[in-house]
C-alpha cells in the first residue's frame, strides 16, 4: 500500500507569487481574479503531480504576531498588500473551502508556524509531506518524510528539496539553516541578524559548529578578526535573529490528520463558485483530475469542442445549406477557414478546390450556395466581424441580410477595455479556449448575448452597434473623394518650406544633420549648443515636443525645428498617405471604421485616419480643400454639434445654471466666465472667456488644478481658485461629480444615458495616480459615451432617413461630433434638413442639442 501523502500549500506565498506573476485580470463585473488564476494553477499542477490524499492551505491572518510582540521592527518593512490582491484573499479560502480544502490559520502566529505544526501532524501519523511555497524559510522544515517544493521564476517552476539536496547544496543539514538565518538576518523580514555577515561565512560558522549557542560557547576557537568582533557585538541580536527566523512547529491547531483528508471534488459543488469567479480553465481542469468530465458536464458548461466534418463535395455542401434552411440559423466563419454551423456540437469545414488535381468545391458554386441562405432575411446569422466579413463576400457577389448577431461587437460592448481582433481570442475571453471554427461562435453567443441583456445593454446592441454596423460598411465602400493634383501641391509647397527651415537651422547649427533622428537632435541641442535639457531617455535627450516646447524661448532653432516637425507630419502622414491611399480609378479613399476600440463608445478611423485631419493651423486647414465630391453635380453638407459634451454635462447633473445658459442660446463660455468671475455678461473679456472654456472642457476630463494651470498658463493656486469658484456656481455639477465617482466604486462601472458600461477597477487601486486615472475616466466616461451614443443613433437616422426619401445623398464621413454627406446640388436643402433634424432630434434631453449645417465643393467650405 502507498504511503499516505499531504500537501501544505503556502497560502500567502503563492497568492503573491501568482499576484505579480500575471498581469491584471478582471471578470466582467470587475472582480479582480490574476492572484485567483496563479493561486489555482499552482495548486491543480500540485494536485495532479502529487496525488495527494491529505491537503490543507496555511493563510496569515492579519494583526500582530508573537513575534511582533516581542520584536516591534519584525517585517515592519513590508509594504502594505495592493488592495487589488487583498481583494482577492477572501474570494481565494471562498474557492478552496468549495473545493473541501480545508484553511488553516492561528490568531498570534504566522503561516509558516501553522505549515510547521501541520507538517508535524502529519508525520507523526506516518504521512508523507510536501510543503508548496515560494519562501526559502520553509527549508528548515525538510525532514525525512517532509519535502519542500519552491515556487520559482513566476508560477509554472518548481524546484523538489529533501534532506539530501540540502546537505548536497548548504553543507549542512535542514534544521541548521535556522541557525544561519539567525547569524546573516533578513532584511525582507527585518530580521537583523549579525552586521557583516553574510551567507558564505554565517555557511562556514555553523558548518563549524552546529549552532549559534555552541559557536558562542567555543568563541576562543574563532581567531582574532573583524567578524568576532562583530560576533561577540551583536550576540543577543543573533540571538533574537534566530527566534525570529524559528518556525513553530508544536501551536495548537484544531487539526487532526482525518480533518485533512482529501477527494476531488464533484462537478456540480464546485459549479458556481468558478463561475463567479469566470474560472472556465481551472473548472475544466479539476473536472479532469476528476475524471469527470462526460457528454453532460460538458455541454452544461458549453466548453465542449465541437465535432468537424469535412466537406469536398457538392452534394455534402447542398446538404449542410439544406439542414441550415430547415434550422433558420447558420453560424459561419470565412478565416482562417470557411465553417459553418447550426448548433454548438457540429461544424462543418468548407475545402474549395484550387487545383484540378484535391478535392473541394468549385469556388463559384459554393459562394452561390452560401449566398442563397446569407441573403435570406429569415435565416438568423452568428458572425465574428460583420463588416469586414460582409466586404468580403461582397467582392464574390455575396450580401448578408436579416438578423445578425456580430459577436465582436458583443464582447466589446461587454468589455470595452478589451481588444478582440480575431475568434481564437474571443474563444479565449470567453471560454478560455484556442478554437476558431463556426460551432464555437454557437457556445460564445449563448454566453454573451444572456450578459447583455442581463447589463441591460439588449437595446444598445441591437438598436444601436448592429444597425451602425450596416452604416459604417457602407460608408467604406463609398468612400471620401480628393483631389489628387491639389495634394500634389501641396507636397510641392510643403517640401519647400521643408527645405527652407532645413537650411536656416544648419545655419543656427553650424552643421547639417539629420532633423528627423531624435539621438542626433539632442547632441546638436544639449551637447553642441549647450542648451539646458528637460529629461533624458535610455537612448540620450529626450526631444519630444513636450521637451521642446519647455525650451521654446532658449533658443532660436526651437521655434524652427516645432514647425519643421508639424510641416513634415502634414506631409508625411497626410498629404503622401493619401496620395497613397486614393483609389487609382476613382481618386476615394476608403477608410476602416473601426467601431470596437475605443472604451468610451466613440468611432476610430485608420488606413488612412480621416478622423484625425489637423484644422488647427492654416497648412492643417488646406488639407481640407483636398476632400472633394466626387461629380460637380454634387456638393458636400457638413454637420456638428454645438458643445454637444458640455449639453451632456448640464443633462446628466441637471445643473440650474448650466440648463439655463443652454436653453437661453447663450454663449456657454461667456456665462461660465460670468459665474466664475463674478462679473456680468458685458463685462466678460476675451481672456475671461478663454479661461472658462478651458474651465469648462477640464471638468468634462476631469481636470485637475495642476492640468488646468499647465493648459491656460497660470499659477496652480489660481487655477485652483477657478475651479472651486466653478463648483461654487455650478452646484449640479460638483454634486454629479461626486456621486458619479462614488458610483464607480460602489458598482465598479459607469453608464452611458444609453446604457453602455465601462468597468473601472482603477478606482480600486492602491496606487494613488491608478486611482486618480480611474476617478477622470468615472467622470468623462458618461459624458462623452452618452454624446458617442448620440451621434451613432444620429448617423442611423440620417442613413434610414436619406434612403427611405429617395434620395441618392450619402453619409460618408464621422468625425466626433461632425457629419459629412455627399449630396447632388438637387437634394441639398431636402438632405440638409433631414440631417439637421436627425441630429437635432435624436434624443429629449433637459437642454437642446443644436447643430449648424453647412454646403461647399470641398470639406473646407462645410466648416
Amino acid at each position: 500500500m502507498d504511503t499516505p501523502k499531504c500537501v501544505i500549500f503556502d497560502g500567502h506565498s503563492l497568492m503573491f507569487r501568482a499576484f505579480y506573476a500575471l498581469p491584471p485580470m478582471t471578470t466582467i463585473d470587475g472582480l479582480h481574479t490574476n492572484a485567483i488564476h496563479g493561486f489555482l494553477n499552482m495548486v491543480f499542477k500540485c494536485l495532479k503531480d502529487e496525488s495527494p490524499t491529505h491537503v490543507a492551505v496555511a493563510f496569515d491572518l492579519k494583526g500582530p504576531t508573537f513575534r511582533s510582540d516581542k520584536f516591534s521592527d519584525y517585517k515592519a518593512n513590508r509594504k502594505p498588500t495592493p488592495h487589488e490582491l487583498l481583494e482577492q484573499v477572501d474570494n481565494i479560502k471562498s474557492l478552496l473551502l468549495s473545493m473541501d480544502i480545508p484553511v488553516v490559520a492561528s490568531e498570534g502566529y504566522e503561516g509558516d508556524d501553522v505549515i510547521g505544526t501541520i507538517a508535524s501532524i502529519a508525520k507523526n501519523n506516518s504521512i508523507d509531506v510536501v510543503i508548496v511555497t515560494g519562501d526559502r524559510d520553509a527549508l528548515q522544515l525538510v525532514d525525512n518524510g517532509i519535502e519542500v517544493a519552491l515556487t520559482k521564476r513566476g508560477i509554472s517552476n518548481i524546484e523538489r528539496y529533501d534532506v539530501k539536496r540540502i546537505e548536497e547544496e548548504y553543507g549542512i543539514e535542514p534544521k541548521a539553516l535556522i541557525e544561519v538565518k539567525g547569524l546573516m538576518g533578513d532584511s525582507s523580514d527585518n530580521i537583523p541578524g549579525v552586521p557583516g555577515v553574510g551567507e558564505k561565512t554565517a555557511l562556514k560558522l555553523i558548518g563549524q559548529f552546529g549552532t549559534i549557542e555552541n559557536m558562542y560557547e567555543k568563541m576562543d576557537e574563532l581567531k582574532a578578526s573583524k567578524i568576532k568582533d562583530k560576533l561577540v557585538e551583536f550576540k543577543e541580536q543573533a540571538l533574537v535573529s534566530k527566534w525570529l527566523g524559528t518556525i513553530k512547529c508544536d501551536i495548537d491547531l484544531d487539526i487532526t490528520a482525518d480533518k485533512l483528508l482529501f477527494s476531488l471534488p464533484t462537478p456540480n459543488s464546485i459549479k458556481d463558485a468558478f463561475d463567479k469567479f469566470e474560472l472556465k480553465t481551472a473548472y475544466r481542469n479539476m473536472l479532469s483530475m476528476a475524471n469527470s468530465i462526460n457528454d453532460n458536464d460538458v455541454n452544461d458548461q458549453n466548453y465542449a469542442t465541437a465535432d468537424c466534418i469535412d466537406i469536398t463535395d457538392i452534394d455534402e455542401l447542398k446538404n449542410v445549406i439544406d439542414l441550415v434552411k430547415k434550422e433558420e440559423k447558420i453560424a459561419i466563419t470565412l478565416w482562417p477557414n470557411i465553417t459553418i454551423s447550426v448548433n454548438d456540437k457540429l461544424f462543418y469545414r468548407v475545402a474549395e478546390t484550387h487545383t484540378l488535381l484535391e478535392p473541394g468545391i468549385d469556388h463559384k458554386i459554393m459562394f452561390e450556395l452560401l449566398g442563397s441562405v446569407l441573403s435570406d432575411e429569415s435565416i438568423k446569422k452568428i458572425v465574428f466581424d460583420y463588416k469586414t466579413m460582409d466586404h468580403s463576400l461582397n467582392k464574390q457577389g455575396v450580401t448578408i441580410k436579416g438578423c445578425i448577431i456580430d459577436l465582436m461587437i458583443a464582447s466589446y460592448l461587454l468589455e470595452p477595455t478589451r481588444t478582440i481582433n480575431d475568434i481564437k481570442t474571443l474563444s479565449q475571453m470567453f471560454i478560455d479556449e484556442d478554437r476558431e471554427d463556426a460551432a464555437v461562435l454557437h457556445t460564445i453567443k449563448n454566453i454573451a448575448m444572456p450578459k447583455i441583456d442581463r447589463d441591460g445593454m439588449k437595446s444598445l446592441y441591437f438598436d444601436v452597434e448592429m444597425p451602425l454596423a450596416c452604416v459604417l460598411k457602407d460608408m467604406e465602400e463609398y468612400g471620401f473623394c480628393v483631389d489628387v493634383e491639389l495634394l500634389k501641391q501641396l507636397k510641392e509647397k510643403f517640401d519647400a518650406t521643408l527645405s527652407d527651415i532645413t537650411e536656416k537651422v544648419y545655419v543656427l547649427a553650424d552643421q547639417k544633420f539629420n532633423i528627423n533622428s531624435p539621438k542626433q537632435l539632442g547632441e546638436v541641442l544639449f551637447d553642441k549648443l549647450g542648451l539646458k535639457y528637460v529629461k533624458k531617455t535610455k537612448t540620450g535627450y529626450s526631444t519630444d515636443i513636450e521637451s521642446l516646447e519647455a525650451i521654446v524661448e532658449d533658443h532660436e532653432i526651437i521655434p524652427l525645428i516645432i514647425e519643421y516637425r508639424k510641416v513634415h507630419k502634414l506631409n508625411s502622414t497626410y498629404v503622401i498617405g493619401l496620395m497613397r491611399a486614393a483609389d487609382k480609378s476613382t481618386n476615394r479613399v476608403h477608410t476602416n471604421f473601426k467601431q470596437t476600440v475605443t472604451a468610451t463608445g466613440r468611432i476610430s478611423s485608420i488606413e488612412p485616419n480621416l478622423q484625425n485631419i489637423p484644422i488647427r493651423t492654416d497648412m492643417g486647414r488646406e488639407l481640407r480643400k483636398a476632400f472633394i465630391t466626387g461629380d460637380s453635380d454634387y456638393l458636400l453638407v457638413g454637420a456638428d454639434y454645438s458643445q454637444i459634451e458640455l449639453r451632456v454635462l448640464a443633462h446628466i447633473s441637471n445643473d440650474s445654471v448650466l440648463i439655463d445658459s443652454f436653453n437661453k442660446g447663450e454663449d456657454i463660455h461667456t456665462r461660465t466666465a460670468s459665474e466664475v468671475f463674478d462679473v456680468s455678461l458685458e463685462e466678460v473679456t476675451e481672456k475671461m472667456r478663454s479661461s472658462a472654456k478651458a474651465v469648462n472642457f477640464g471638468i468634462v476630463y476631469g481636470v485637475s488644478d495642476f492640468g488646468l494651470a499647465r493648459n491656460i498658463g497660470i499659477s496652480r493656486k489660481e487655477a485652483k481658485e477657478y475651479i472651486e469658484r466653478y463648483f461654487a456656481r455650478y452646484t449640479g455639477v460638483s454634486k454629479y461629480m461626486e456621486e458619479v465617482v462614488e458610483q464607480g466604486k460602489n458598482d465598479k462601472f459607469v453608464t452611458t444615458i444609453f446604457g453602455r458600461r465601462r468597468y473601472i477597477p482603477e478606482l480600486a487601486s492602491s496606487n494613488y495616480n491608478v486611482r486618480s486615472f480611474g476617478k477622470r475616466i468615472a467622470l468623462n466616461t458618461p459624458i462623452q459615451g452618452s454624446a458617442a451614443d448620440i451621434i451613432k443613433i444620429a448617423m442611423i437616422n440620417v442613413s434610414d432617413s436619406l434612403r427611405n426619401n429617395g434620395l441618392r445623398a450619402k453619409l460618408i464621413l464621422q468625425v466626433h461630433d461632425e457629419l459629412i454627406l455627399e449630396c447632388p446640388k438637387n437634394e441639398v436643402d431636402l438632405a440638409s434638413k433631414i440631417l439637421k433634424d436627425s441630429m437635432e432630434n435624436v434624443v429629449k434631453l433637459n437642454v437642446p442639442l443644436t447643430v449648424d449645417v453647412k454646403c461647399g465643393e470641398s470639406w473646407y467650405e462645410t466648416k
